[in-house]
């Protein structure tokens, strides 16, 4: 049984200091059979430590009822961590952000109207304790203190808010919860300071200004160690966006040596994206129409199906000398900081009882490149940077106890099996090495072959930047360069630049040797296609339609994930021109009219947000939605919003508003509405200016307040009563507004109060406020309801010349002779859908609009090795919105990948 704790610098192991060097995989978004190919490559990166997240709606898809097997087996992922010698980081939530639809919390928690989420509300808190408890259960006994892999559990998951009542209520039973269940690690949070938690240590989720962040957590936290739950070396995607890759290898690089410079360890999120399979990837904020895209490659080191970029090469440069030189950063005084800044380079030194380092970083890579250092003992050494923007050196560096590394200007990398020192620089450069006093000079290798030389009793290694960026440290501590990395036998894997490779034992023995020629698999071809068009589902005609008492959400008719198809019959005396107006949608539905599309109403690309003209005829009308739940919101105030078609469609009459009405008051308390606020603080009385338009109000119909970019996060108050935390955020809300209800007859006072100081540039509330009188068009409507749903075999049949514009499935098969490259399908010529291979469900897939207006940023969609059928036929299966033919789809390999903008 091991014990751990922890100081002001590092976390302790049997009194054995640590250095975390960890990278985030997410089980949930790799199948099961790939999980241990991720975590050898992480390992490979030079990380010590997975961290991540449990996914509360992965597992118990319905209340009570636990999924722990196959891809949901998380006991098995945290095995195979503890297999390949790492530490685990394990965040169970219950909440946790992730880009995952609804942060990960289950849709079945809409069927308690008691329920309140993130706070201490009974229902929320029974059902917290229930999943806790069961995932904790699965991995009791794979802690660090059983000997297992499990070194820190996270408290709940950025409660960016500060509330002391709740912080007890609510974040204190969470890690009572927790320990009940049988935790037994230290327990951490990542609020960034917002909400302090009992027993948990502070960490930090961040990007920017980490060397300044670090160090002002030291003085917060003195007596534990700084951590960064989440540094964010790229960022995630929605449709209709263009793909992040905004971080170069070397800014994170840089990035990574500002945080080790600040004396801090981290985890990297993501290390590898990977997937977002099936309906779980969610909606964020920062746009109206902010929905992940299938792929969550993130821009990771690691890409989507596992190729190893740039970025991969440039973290594995900094991971591996943390890790490998993890005593002397675990052992160094955290309060001494030395910065010299000077000619557009920062030198930051740290020094304890193993040793000095010394981090050097640059803003332009421009900036000359030869640093001069002037060293303890009067030298001036000459530090060469070449095209990187970071570097680092040690000085009087204790090499496990059997030498001290005086001093050296190359890069240290790796110290193997106590005998070979692997150095690194740019190409041509001179180093300098000293090792209990004996000095060396050499000049590192313009070419692929290793510099080996002997010094004192160590073998040392120097390498150029291309040949670190080639190589490898097997389990038996050899190295090998010119290498694409190792199998899960720790046999090379063939590097696409180089045939040939070099192996280094700890003994300086050098050998050469050669790849075996490798053949470029052949390219698979898409069979005859067949189809299924849903025209009975877009007339209303299809037996499955089932009467319901009205609006809906998708939640309520049982559909948790996916599509849902809605009809509504609305009779009408005479025909009449109308503005169609569906405030209460989400995210966006397909509207049909005859058989026909007529338009796709809501968020995205191709949809229409504000009122339309519409024509409503005489008589019985079945007006028909096939209505989509692009994703939950992860984040936010706007957290827990319900999907599909709600609220009635109305007849929208814009009402002229005047110049609001503008005082300055202590700002109001959006605890009174709910005790989660993001970004408040409970007893916040900072003066703000309020907004307030007097609107008189006779009818009986309801008003929709729609709220517009740009404009802050604000408290909506409808007669001096708190209805809506509104997230701002570039998010278009709308609030409906029920007569008798939040309304009273007469004059209203609609009040917009800001929650920050500081307002958006663009902010006027004249622009950003529009009020809407809405005529109900299906009070006496009949609605129904019917379930989206594959079609059974026989309904599919050979496919048309010209498919039907309409909501249409696709069949085709196709042969593959190997699984061991990545498979991509590309949807051309389509629209927007689902993809499923052999019946698994790949994920949604858009690429154009209905008009055919191409939609990115995702072309390519990953087929995972596990799931093809080898020498057997696959299925390939499609549902295209918008019944656009897939005559132009086609198959390809590639294993970096849908982007790879850095190689």
């Amino acid at each position: 049984m091991a014990n751990i704790s922890h100081d002001g610098q590092s976390f302790l192991l049997d009194n054995r200091r640590i250095w975390l060097v960890s990278g985030s995989i997410h089980y949930a978004r790799t199948p099961h059979q790939l999980w241990r190919e991720r975590i050898r490559a992480a390992k490979q990166a030079g990380l010590n430590c997975i961290d991540t997240y449990v996914f509360w709606n992965f597992h118990e898809p319905q209340p009570g009822t636990f999924r722990f097997e196959g891809d949901y087996d998380l006991r098995r992922f945290v095995e195979m961590i503890g297999e390949e010698g790492m530490y685990c980081i394990l965040r169970p939530g219950p909440y946790i952000c992730a880009e995952w639809d609804f942060g990960g919390l289950p849709a079945w928690l809409h069927e308690d109207e008691s329920m309140a989420l993130r706070q201490a509300n009974p229902a929320f808190m029974q059902a917290c304790a229930r999943y806790l408890d069961a995932v904790i259960k699965q991995v009791v006994d794979l802690q660090i203190t059983k000997d297992g892999p499990i070194i820190l559990m996270q408290n709940e998951n950025e409660w960016f808010c500060s509330n002391d009542e709740q912080g007890e209520k609510y974040l204190t039973e969470l890690s009572r919860y927790m320990r009940e269940a049988g935790c037994t690690v230290p327990l951490i949070n990542c609020n960034n300071l917002w909400q302090p938690v009992d027993g948990t240590i502070d960490c930090w989720n961040g990007w920017n200004h980490l060397l300044d962040d670090m160090r002002q957590l030291r003085i917060a936290q003195p007596d534990a160690p700084r951590f960064i739950t989440e540094l964010w070396p790229g960022w995630f995607d929605a449709w209709g966006k263009d793909h992040h890759a905004d971080k170069s290898p070397q800014h994170v690089m840089r990035t990574l040596a500002e945080v080790s410079a600040a004396g801090a360890q981290y985890n990297l999120f993501m290390f590898h994206g990977g997937t977002n399979f099936g309906f779980y990837g969610g909606r964020t904020v920062g746009d109206p129409a902010n929905f992940m895209t299938t792929s969550y490659d993130y821009d990771s080191p690691l890409l989507e199906a596992g190729g190893r970029g740039e970025k991969y090469n440039a973290v594995k440069r900094i991971n591996t000398f943390l890790s490998q030189f993890g005593s002397l950063m675990a052992h160094l005084n955290p309060r001494e900081h030395q910065t010299v800044e000077g000619t557009g380079t920062a030198v930051i030194q740290q020094s304890g009882s193993q040793g000095t380092v010394v981090f050097m970083r640059r803003e332009d890579p421009n900036v000359d490149d030869n640093l001069e250092l002037l060293t303890p003992d009067g030298r001036r050494m000459h530090v060469h940077m070449g095209d990187d923007l970071a570097a680092w050196i040690v000085m009087d560096a204790s090499l496990g106890g059997v030498a001290t590394l005086d001093i050296t200007n190359l890069r240290p990398w790796a110290f193997c099996k106590q005998r070979m020192l692997v150095l690194y620089g740019p190409a041509g450069s001179q180093g300098i090495i000293s090792i209990d006093g004996a000095t060396m000079t050499c000049d590192v290798p313009t070419s692929m072959k290793p510099l080996v030389q002997k010094l004192q009793d160590i073998n040392v290694v120097v390498l150029n930047e291309q040949q670190v960026d080639t190589a490898y440290i097997d389990s038996s501590e050899r190295l090998y360069v010119g290498i694409g990395g190792l199998d899960e036998s720790d046999d090379p894997v063939r590097s696409a630049a180089h045939g040939r490779y070099t192996i280094v034992t700890s003994s300086g023995k050098t050998t050469s040797k050669r790849f075996a020629p490798t053949k470029a698999p052949t390219t698979p071809r898409l069979g005859k296609w067949q189809s299924a068009a849903m025209a009975d589902y877009v007339k209303g005609t299809a037996p499955r339609y089932a009467a319901i008492d009205g609006p809906r959400s998708l939640e309520a008719c049982g559909a948790d994930f996916g599509y849902g198809w809605y009809r509504v019959r609305v009779n009408n005396n005479a025909a009449k021109k109308v503005k169609l107006f569906a405030p209460q949608l989400n995210d966006r539905a397909t509207m049909f009219i005859k058989g026909k599309t007529d338009r796709v109403i809501g968020y995205g690309p191709g949809a229409e947000l504000e009122p339309a003209d519409f024509s409503l005829p005489r008589g019985a009308t079945d007006l028909v939605f096939l209505a989509d739940n692009l994703g939950r919101f992860n984040y936010g105030a706007q957290l827990g919003e319900q999907k599909g078609l709600f609220g009635h469609l109305l007849n929208a009459k814009p009402i002229r508003l005047k110049q609001p009405t503008i005082t300055e008051k202590p700002a109001a308390n959006p605890f009174e509405l709910t005790a989660y606020a993001p970004l408040c603080r409970e007893g916040d009385r900072t003066r703000r200016p309020r907004y307030t338009w007097d609107v008189k109000h006779l009818k009986k119909s309801p008003l929709v307040l729609s709220l517009s970019d740009p404009r802050p996060q604000m408290l909506v108050l409808v007669n001096d009563v708190p209805i809506a935390l509104d997230g701002g955020a570039s998010m278009t809300n709308r609030y409906v507004l029920e007569a008798g209800e939040q309304l009273k007859r007469g004059v209203n006072h609609i009040t917009l109060c800001p929650t920050t100081s500081r307002l958006p540039e663009g902010f006027n509330p004249s622009d950003n406020v529009q009020l809407i009188e809405g005529e109900l068009i299906t009070a006496d409507a009949e609605w129904s309801y019917a379930r989206w749903q594959m079609p059974d075999d026989a309904a599919f049949d050979a496919m048309p010349a010209k498919p039907a514009a309409i909501p249409t499935w696709f069949r085709t098969t196709f042969r593959v002779k190997q699984n061991d490259v990545p498979l991509w399908v590309e949807p051309i010529g389509m629209t927007k859908g689902q993809i499923y291979l052999n019946g698994h469900n790949v994920g949604r897939y858009f690429v154009g609009t209905a008009s055919g207006a191409k939609v990115p940023p995702q072309s390519k969609y990953y087929l995972p090795e596990p799931w093809l059928n080898v020498d057997e036929p696959n299925e390939l299966i499609l549902f295209d919105e918008h019944g656009r033919s897939p005559a132009k789809c086609k198959l390809g390999y590639d294993p970096m990948g849908p982007y790879n903008p850095w190689s």
